[in-house]
């Protein structure tokens, strides 16, 4: 895909389309439909093939897509509607505003419906009850970095940055993980990366350039370690990078060096 700053996917977690494949081959039906410009054009595929394409006039404007998973290539048993649901509920945050319908069926019957608009990411950090303010950081943020080794220049990018984060005694008990969500590019990423290291680094250097120099008495005697200032710390990061690179197919890891910095100097 292009993904220069006038196209749809400048921000786009992924530029070769492997996702579309792959929904296309691990299906035995999909089907995909984009409208635009008062026309539409689907594409019906069965058990990896094409096998059907319609074109026509629409009104609406958009992309949907649906498929059937094949259950001779992917046990889904294990896969609950919950599991779905706590996964989109959370996919919801980074679009507050857009309608998101989960409908659960039972035989081709409707048995609940679950609907998820007008809450973002800070509505979610407020769900965990934290002990301190709420921060939010948001900010459009230039980056100079040489992108490849054999470049003869630097390139300049912008990094979208959008966090909230508190902090809560209760995460000192338990696991920082379940404190912890991230996104790049609207994927969802599992093992952190960069924009998580760049949170705990920006965090680090107010309290060494600010706050400790500001101590009095005893206190300045304190040693705090940097692992001391992220202690208990609940956040919502999400960041916007013009070229992503993540560790594996599976995208569950941001690598961009430029991005910790620019998260760091944001915070």
């Amino acid at each position: 895909f292009n993904n220069n700053d006038d196209s749809a996917y400048t921000n786009s977690g992924g530029v070769f389309g492997h996702g579309l494949k792959t929904g296309v081959f691990l299906s035995k039906t999909c089907e995909f439909t984009s409208m635009r410009d008062g026309k539409f054009i689907t594409y019906s595929f069965k058990d990896g093939e094409l096998s059907d394409t319609k074109k026509g006039s629409s009104r609406k404007h958009g992309t949907y897509s649906k498929f059937m998973i094949d259950p001779s290539i992917i046990d889904t048993h294990e896969i609950t509607d919950k599991d779905i649901r706590t996964r989109m509920e959370e996919k919801s945050y980074l679009f507050p505003y857009i309608k998101m319908t989960l409908t659960v069926l039972d035989n081709g019957k409707e048995v609940k419906t679950y609907k998820y608009s007008g809450e973002d990411i800070e509505d979610r950090v407020k769900k965990w009850k934290p002990d301190t303010p709420i921060i939010r950081v948001t900010e459009n943020r230039p980056v100079t970095y040489l992108r490849n080794i054999t470049d003869d220049s630097l390139t300049t990018d912008k990094v979208g940055i959008d966090i909230v984060f508190a902090f809560k005694e209760a995460v000192l008990d338990g696991d920082q993980s379940d404190y912890m969500i991230s996104y790049a590019n609207s994927i969802k990423t599992y093992v952190g990366g960069t924009h998580n290291d760049g949170l705990k680094l920006g965090i680090q250097k107010y309290f060494k350039d600010v706050a400790m120099p500001k101590l009095k008495g005893k206190d300045k005697d304190l040693q705090i370690m940097p692992s001391d200032m992220v202690a208990g710390m609940c956040a919502f990061v999400t960041v916007k990078v013009k070229n992503p690179v993540y560790q594996g197919q599976e995208k569950n890891q941001l690598s961009n060096q430029e991005v910790k910095f620019a998260v760091r100097d944001a915070v």
